[in-house]
């Protein structure tokens, strides 16, 4: 079933201004907490620590949106050929050089597979969308709409 997110804060503004599906409190609390539809007791869900640590890389934020953006997964080549193209988008033009090839086969990859965020076959150089992807890519989409909001009410 699809999953929602429920996030606690005291601006109510912040709960009016939400364009998907969030259930808001009053209640004066920082914490978030991940509010999902029954899942059977030998499946364990993802914590809201869990899913926060994986949002704090850059990059693994952007790969969960390169994966969203793909309904049928994608590979390990062109999910490196993206982060290479949003690092040549830097504003000087002269992206970071980086091995995305080691970062992505190494770190990022199997840290969201072992999260159950995304499937990656190694020996294929797949990578698909897994049991906990929707709940992270919420909380992220959240997270990012914030943002613009914050960012639009400074300007």
């Amino acid at each position: 079933g699809l999953n929602s997110v429920r996030i606690r804060v005291n601006d109510t503004d912040f709960c009016k201004a939400r364009k998907i599906s969030l259930t808001c409190s009053r209640e004066p609390t920082s914490q978030l907490n991940m509010v999902r539809t029954p899942m059977s007791n030998s499946e364990q869900r993802i914590s809201t620590e869990t899913a926060l640590q994986l949002l704090t890389k850059q990059e693994r934020r952007q790969i969960l949106r390169h994966v969203a953006e793909a309904s049928d997964g994608t590979t390990v080549d062109k999910l490196t050929q993206h982060l290479r193209g949003l690092d040549s988008l830097q504003p000087d033009g002269n992206g970071p050089t980086r091995s995305w090839d080691s970062d992505l086969h190494h770190l990022h990859l199997p840290k969201l597979q072992e999260a159950n965020v995304l499937e990656y076959d190694t020996n294929r150089g797949t990578v698909h969308r897994s049991r906990e992807f929707q709940t992270v890519f919420s909380l992220l989409e959240v997270i990012d709409d914030h943002r613009k909001d914050t960012w639009l009410a400074n300007s």
